[in-house]
């Protein structure tokens, strides 16, 4: 993968109202906010995945957990939750020949949907890149691609992201055309003139 930008080359964050809190909080006031890292059943195996927005239901697993407090983030005013993010910044970047999954835990992937060559503007790519907290990973332009083959990840990396940075991020995929695209390979017929003996002829044809 391929990634313009650099994280010391970002933008600062704009924000539309208060920022993204994060810290702990009762299980009282936890639902509705967003769970800040994994809990694992009574079992050891997995019962909440870090991200997920807390359900009534959820709080009541946590409680049965033994658990009286949770850590969370809590999106600002304004804010969109790192998959609602993801979404829209992949879909502004799609193009032709290309097909959106996910997005999950912040990230969407974009992949093939026909064999072609990959197509970039790396410029707009750049300007995508350096706004905080969106990281987008491409294949090189112009490189041969397969049906199926994921040639791009959108990573949003905080829990949420205020609208400001999203539509920012829209804005740079979509002026000027798609951001990404695939260009079918189409097949051509070529014909071949040769001039001189037929013994010549004889050894290319071989």
């Amino acid at each position: 993968m391929r990634l313009p930008g650099t994280a010391n080359e970002r933008a600062p964050r704009e924000e539309a109202g208060r920022e993204l809190r994060f810290g702990p909080v009762p299980l009282e006031e936890a639902a509705g906010k967003i769970l800040g890292h994994n809990v694992a059943g009574a079992d050891g195996r997995p019962a909440l995945r870090k991200g997920r927005p807390l359900s009534p239901e959820d709080v009541a697993l946590l409680r049965r957990l033994g658990r009286q407090v949770v850590y969370v983030a809590e999106p600002g005013a304004g804010d969109l939750d790192e998959d609602a993010a993801a979404r829209r910044v992949a879909q502004a970047a799609l193009g032709p020949g290309l097909r959106l999954v996910g997005p999950g835990a912040g990230r969407a992937n974009l992949v093939a949907t026909d064999r072609g060559l990959l197509r970039v503007d790396a410029q707009r790519l750049l300007r995508l890149n350096q706004l905080e907290g969106i990281t987008v990973a491409t294949l090189l332009g112009h490189t041969p691609v397969r049906t199926g083959q994921v040639v791009a990840t959108v990573k949003v990396i905080p829990f949420a992201l205020p609208a400001t940075v999203v539509r920012a991020a829209e804005s740079a995929a979509t002026e000027g055309g798609p951001l990404l695209r695939v260009d079918p390979i189409v097949p051509r017929v070529a014909s071949l003139l040769l001039c001189g003996s037929t013994s010549a002829r004889e050894r290319v044809v071989r």
